[in-house]
This record gives C-alpha cells, structure tokens and sequence, in this order.
C-alpha cells in the first residue's frame, strides 16, 4: 500500500513537471506559424477597419469585409466585386427560402399570389443588376492593372 502511494506521488509529480516544461517552453518559444497567424488577422481586421471608416454602417461593413479572404491583398474594385459576389449569395439564399415558403403556402388568392411573384422577380432582377455590376468591376480593374 505504501509503495502505490509513493508511486502516485511520483507519478503526479513527474506528471507537474513535465507540465511546467511544457508551459515554460511555450512562453519561451511561442509558435511563429501562430504568431504569423495572428499577425495576418490583425492586419486583415485593420484593413477592413479603415476601408470602413465613414460608412453608414460600419459594423456591417467591417463585418463583411472581415469575412473576405485575403483582404489586405485586394485592390478598392475587387473588394467591392467581393462584396457584390457575397451580396448575390446572400439573395440566392433568400430568393430559394422565398421559393421554399411560396410552395407551402398553397392557398394564396390572387392578390397574394401576385406580390409574391413580384417579390421573386424582383429577387431575380436584384441578381441580374448585381452579376452586371461585378462584371463592370472586372473591366474597371482590368483597366487599372494595365495601368
């Protein structure tokens, strides 16, 4: 009995330092692959942050352009293709949950039908206008890289 209870303690106490090896490693020593990581999102948040400044709703906007991939990287007219492109996902996905509600609501009269299939063309009109609006940035930018 006396012997399992010194292995016990030797065990927890190897078991604490190897813990504090690992822990005073990990300060000495911190990962550059994190560090690099933590880096890039930082400049990504500074950069969305500043193309931000003086919208209207600049929590959203810093939000949006937060979520774009490699931001620091892209020029004005790519960042608003990008925010245009996650626009028109964000309409595909309501004009496909609108789609999914008009087919359960099966007993509409024809006033109700009418503005539903209104709300659908202008779903599908608001993605037209929006792919002709990236389309045009893709010009633009083109232009500006043969600059």
């Amino acid at each position: 009995m006396h012997n399992l209870n010194a292995r016990s303690a030797l065990s927890l106490a190897l078991l604490l330092l190897l813990s504090l090896v690992f822990v005073l490693h990990s300060f000495q020593f911190p990962n550059a692959s994190l560090s690099k990581t933590h880096l890039h999102l930082q400049t990504h948040l500074q950069v969305a942050q500043s193309t931000c400044q003086g919208t209207l709703y600049p929590k959203l906007c810093v939000s949006t352009l937060y979520s774009l991939p490699n931001l620091p990287s892209k020029s004005v007219p790519q960042i608003i293709s990008s925010v245009i492109t996650h626009a028109v996902s964000e309409v595909k996905s309501s004009s496909h949950n609108y789609n999914g509600l008009r087919d359960n609501l099966r007993n509409l009269d024809p006033l109700e039908q009418r503005a539903l299939d209104d709300c659908l063309r202008l779903f599908d009109d608001t993605i037209y206008e929006l792919d002709a609006t990236v389309a045009d940035l893709s010009v633009v930018d083109n232009l500006i890289e043969s600059i």
